[in-house]
């Protein structure tokens, strides 16, 4: 086998002499602990690991054998530009970190019981705000969510419909109905439904026994005024 480098090349020959190739800085050569006398070797572009290669069968570009593993590790470094590695680890090698069977979407969670990090689902950790819940398009925007809905009902019971108008009132009684003109059509359910969109402005001073109105047709332009000062909640 043959480990060399030939301008920003890196080279290494196999056992059955397939020849792999990658830039340097995609490159890492390392041990898996700082006594080993067998090297690992990472190609970074094309994610190819080659392990547990012996130093004894590593030779150079002439096929001559590097005389020790301090030289063949300063070549690594003068010819790469980086240092010779001393062992990767996987987040599994680190002493507070348990990861078993690992799946896609996974995170680690503290587990105060073990002293220890562990992979676990996103559902154990509680709650289900989850994009694969409530962004099942992943355009970025929640699709679905729990509702709150409001049912009117009249006073006796009745379920109110779409097509009606609810007045809400902390008052008892009868609520004022004003007749806005002919340049305020309602969308009766007879005939076409219309698409005229009416823009409405309340305002009612502190303590004041009145309610003034505003409502313009945004459709034509067309706008009514006016005050009302009978069937309100109390003023206070």
């Amino acid at each position: 086998m043959k480990v060399f480098v030939k301008g920003n090349f890196f080279t290494y020959i196999d056992a059955n002499n397939l020849f792999w190739i990658d830039n340097c800085e995609n490159v890492i050569v390392y041990k898996n602990d700082t006594e080993s006398s067998t090297y690992n070797i990472l190609l970074k572009s094309s994610n190819t690991r080659f392990t547990d290669i012996p130093f004894a069968s590593i030779n150079d570009e002439t096929n001559t054998p590097y005389a020790s593993q301090a030289i063949f590790e300063e070549y690594i470094y003068q010819n790469t530009g980086v240092r010779f590695q001393q062992p990767l680890i996987t987040l599994d090698d680190l002493n507070d970190v348990v990861v078993s069977a690992p799946s896609n979407g996974q995170v680690i969670k503290y587990n105060s019981t073990s002293g220890k990090w562990e992979n676990v689902s996103p559902s154990a950790i509680g709650g289900d705000m989850m994009q694969s819940v409530y962004d099942t398009d992943s355009d970025g925007v929640v699709d679905s969510s729990e509702k709150l809905e409001f049912i009117g009902k009249n006073s006796t019971g009745v379920t109110i419909g779409k097509t009606k108008v609810v007045y809400i009132s902390g008052a008892t009684g009868t609520a004022t109905k004003i007749d806005l003109g002919a340049n305020f059509p309602a969308n009766r359910t007879a005939g076409s439904a219309l698409t005229t969109v009416y823009s409405i402005e309340l305002v009612n001073a502190p303590n004041s026994s009145s309610v003034l109105y505003r409502v313009v047709n945004k459709e034509t332009g067309n706008s009514v005024q006016g005050t009302v000062s009978t069937n309100l909640p109390l003023a206070t």
